[in-house]
């Protein structure tokens, strides 16, 4: 089981540069899809789990908080150009809007 910092390729595409904890993603990574879409951050047995950013490539981002691999707490989302379309919280990678 690979401890340490170290690369791994798998057969969908993705390629995952980080930190693994017994075989598991865990600590700081950065795993690029196979569509070119780009998550940096935290991990957590295999999730993205923490603080993190993804990128998407016609350009949009979305910076905050995640969970089981979902956008969930407090996060920005960003349009191509930069500018802010969602500040506020998510839940299971929808942002939560008042009724």
């Amino acid at each position: 089981m690979p401890n340490g910092f170290g690369k791994a390729t798998y057969a969908d595409g993705r390629v995952y540069e980080g930190n693994f904890v017994d075989g598991y993603r865990s600590g700081k990574g950065k795993m690029t899809f196979s569509d070119k879409t780009v998550y940096e951050g935290d991990y957590v047995r295999d999730k993205a789990e923490g603080q993190g950013e993804m990128r998407y490539p016609a350009g949009e981002r979305f910076t905050g908080e995640w969970k089981n691999d979902n956008l969930h707490g407090f996060g920005v989302y960003y349009d191509s150009k930069g500018k802010e379309l969602y500040r506020g919280q998510w839940k299971s990678g929808e942002p939560v809007t008042s009724p």
